[in-house]
């Protein structure tokens, strides 16, 4: 799958600020293998019960408490050392899964009067398993756990379950049983799993919908309005400086009355790219309303943003258009603020426009800055 679920759940991690999306990554990594630790100690706390009522053995509740520590740290320091970090699955499921049947096929053979509660658990592996291991690896984990607790049962005698002295036949039947019980509970799992991603999926496009400019690619209005408040807030709270470019086609009307709007809409699709080329993967453009674009410019001040306004102002001057029109030219006007101490984005929006207008005012095809 080309999404990585760990990331979904790493907006909930937004106030561990001094951490690397790598530390985010192994964190939440432990985070599973102390909630499969949480599953074990309700296990010890049943089997604790079951030992003071006298069903078990009470060394029984130790030994699993020993198995399921020795999940949770084993798994846990190999995560917080690193050592996952560029593996195709850096959960190790199928390594966890292995080691979680290995101690319910255990218990069977310790304690065979609790059958039916280890088989249990293994619904309960299995659906975590499904939820990160391909379907070709979670089918041959299945058949082996088959193979592995038919074994386990007919060696302990529990092969009936609830049949008085069973034939072959009738245990085998109990074995086939289980066995497609469990893997219709898996097939369960990935139809959820699908489903959800199915529902993420559409979301993150419907998302990308309401954020892109269908025609130019760009950030709609809003979204890039959204990012001008962001940088006011990193202005306020770490001085981080960042300069806003106000971009506007010049006698753009003309274009749409002479050419027609698939030519203008041509223009406008080839200026966006060209405006993106030019800038770096941390800036932002967004298409503020007809042919008119903002360019947000974090960590750059008023001096580079009027540098960085000329790179664009030049390099859509040299756009040639020979699938358009060979006497075609086409040139920007360019307003350039930075974002200052208190300000608003009404106030930051208003700055860079009131510099485009005088760029427009002095001829066009320049860039004039509001003085910060």
């Amino acid at each position: 799958m080309s999404l990585e679920l760990d990331d979904l759940w790493l907006d909930k991690m937004d106030r561990l600020e001094g951490l690397t999306l790598t530390q985010k990554r192994r964190l939440y990594r432990i985070m599973i293998v102390a909630a499969a630790g949480a599953s074990y100690l309700i296990d010890v706390l049943l089997l604790i019960a079951f030992s003071l009522a006298g069903t078990i053995d009470p060394s029984l509740p130790a030994i699993y408490f020993g198995l399921a520590l020795g999940h949770v740290a084993l798994f846990s320091s190999l995560h917080w050392k690193g050592l996952t970090d560029h593996l195709s699955n850096p959960h190790l499921t199928v390594w966890q899964t292995v080691y979680s049947l290995g101690v319910q096929i255990l218990g069977i053979l310790i304690a065979p009067q609790l059958t039916q509660l280890f088989l249990g658990l293994v619904f309960i592996i299995f659906a975590f398993a499904t939820l990160r291991l391909s379907l070709r690896s979670t089918l041959v984990i299945w058949a082996l756990s088959c193979i592995a607790a038919a074994v386990a049962l007919t060696g302990t005698g529990q092969t009936s379950i609830g049949i008085t002295d069973p034939s072959t036949w009738e245990a085998g039947l109990v074995a086939v049983a289980f066995s497609t019980i469990l893997l219709r509970t898996i097939a369960l799992g990935y139809y959820g799993t699908a489903l959800r991603l199915r529902m993420y999926e559409k979301s993150r496009s419907i998302e990308a919908a309401a954020t892109l400019d269908a025609l130019t690619d760009c950030l709609n209005r809003r979204p890039a309005l959204g990012v001008i408040s962001e940088q006011i807030a990193l202005r306020r709270r770490k001085g981080i400086r960042t300069a806003v470019l106000m971009l506007d086609l010049d006698h753009f009307k003309a274009i749409n009355d002479r050419l027609g709007h698939l030519t203008g809409d041509e223009v406008l699709r080839q200026v966006a790219g060209r405006i993106r080329s030019t800038l770096r993967e941390t800036d932002k453009v967004g298409r503020y309303g007809g042919e008119e674009f903002v360019v947000i410019l974090p960590a750059t001040d008023l001096t580079e943003g009027k540098a960085v306004a000329e790179h664009i102002r030049n390099g859509v001057a040299s756009m040639r258009w020979p699938m358009v029109d060979q006497a075609l030219w086409v040139t920007l006007s360019c307003g350039v603020t930075e974002i200052r101490p208190g300000d608003t984005v009404e106030d930051v929006v208003g700055r860079a426009d009131a510099a485009l207008y005088e760029a427009k005012h002095k001829g066009r095809n320049r860039v004039d800055s509001a003085a910060a």
